[in-house]
């Protein structure tokens, strides 16, 4: 456990404290806060992935597999 000063009102705190307790300035918002950046700059909540393969993988599975009922009723009816 080490002192810092807190940035708002100077007063000698702890590093492991959430905020100050003479001016209550949050000190440890990064760690307490569920929502962060990742490495790549985008904001994510705890648990979820980034990405938008999910969006655009689906999708096209979703229309393959109708196309290709489509044309299996279509094939069947000539």
């Amino acid at each position: 456990m080490a002192l810092i000063n807190c940035p708002e009102c100077n007063n000698e705190i702890s590093d492991k404290a959430v905020s100050c307790p003479k001016c209550a300035f949050p000190i440890n918002q990064q760690t307490s806060d569920p929502i962060s950046k990742n490495d790549k700059g985008l904001t994510v909540a705890d648990g979820v992935k980034t990405g938008c393969g999910m969006f655009i993988v689906l999708p096209l599975i979703i229309i393959s597999l109708l196309i290709i009922v489509f044309a299996l009723i279509f094939l069947s009816n000539t």
